[in-house]
């Protein structure tokens, strides 16, 4: 099985904010520790983000701007949705 990336363009939303050059993230978690969003926050603001990564293709996270490239690819939706599910289990939000 191939490995799903998530392609995006990560921008500063002010002018102080640099954007930053990385763009391939193995998992959304990853992608949160790049745009330093890693601190305690509850998981819904994590669920906000990615269900606007999934219906809208861009989120606002802290400083910046994500933008999925490659939302429209069903493999990415998917890996989201997964990645949100396995984080409600988790933390006993939703039971199996």
């Amino acid at each position: 099985m191939l490995n799903v990336f998530l392609n995006v363009k990560i921008k500063g939303n002010y002018p102080h904010i640099r954007d930053l050059n990385d763009d391939l993230f193995s998992d959304f978690w990853d992608l949160m520790e790049a745009v330093n969003y890693n601190y305690e926050i509850t998981y819904n603001e994590y669920f906000d983000i990615i269900d606007d990564l999934v219906d809208l293709g861009h989120a606002t996270v802290g400083d910046y701007k994500i933008i999925l490239l490659n939302y429209k690819d069903e493999k990415v939706i998917e890996k989201l949705k997964k990645e949100k599910n396995q984080t409600l289990v988790d933390t006993g939000l939703q039971h199996i």
